[in-house]
């Protein structure tokens, strides 16, 4: 499956420089190959759902940082993640992308709107050093990623694009709604059927 793939609801636009995470192998853990030779252990690898950063969520919901952290965290999409992931320092081969990948505890029309989800690489190996300093545990990746994420460059630059196209949605069907009315001589469209009045003696049963 390409990256793009399981963004096609996000327009994956400017997408970051992340390799897609290969299915695991029938017979363990495994993921793709590094430049060194050596393939993450997938138990390894920590994973990030944008909902974990949402500011809109609860924490029932999936919000892994204090609402005040997650302050100006809004629409987090996965390639919001990975941009902030970059922009913190993790190198080529220690950040990945699972585009295909729903949140879980998301209703069924936002799990389709939002896809997607991230996992880093945060040591070498078990006991070696941090690949970014100062990141070393879960709660300190999100810290770092929340603060990262709403000033980027590419964010805004995804939203604009974003913005652009609804606005360029709602004028297209203004321009078809107008065109439909003008074919109609101006006249107001037909009011939509209404169900038929329930018979008085719907539902009564006969007396005993």
């Amino acid at each position: 499956m390409d990256a793009d793939d399981g963004l096609s609801a996000l327009d994956a636009f400017a997408a970051p420089a992340a390799a897609e995470l290969p299915p695991a192998p029938a017979g363990g853990a495994g993921g793709a190959l590094l430049a060194s030779g050596s393939a993450p252990d997938r138990r390894a690898l920590t994973i990030v759902w944008p909902a974990y950063l949402e500011a809109s969520y609860t924490e029932a919901q999936g919000r892994r940082v204090a609402r005040a952290a997650a302050a100006g965290c809004d629409g987090v999409t996965v390639l919001d993640v990975l941009d902030a992931g970059v922009a913190l320092g993790f190198p080529p081969g220690t950040l990945w992308l699972e585009g295909a990948k729903r949140y879980p505890r998301a209703d069924f029309p936002l799990r389709e709107q939002n896809p997607g989800r991230a996992r880093f690489w945060l040591r070498a190996r078990a006991g070696g050093a941090p690949t970014v300093p100062g990141i070393e545990t879960k709660a300190q990746l999100l810290a770092a990623l929340a603060r990262t994420i709403p000033p980027l460059a590419s964010r805004a630059a995804r939203r604009a694009h974003a913005a652009a196209q609804h606005a360029a949605m709602v004028q297209h069907m203004q321009a078809q709604e107008a065109a439909a009315a003008a074919a109609r001589g101006g006249r107001a469209p037909p009011p939509p059927p209404q169900p038929p009045a329930p018979s008085p003696a719907a539902g009564k049963g006969r007396r005993k």
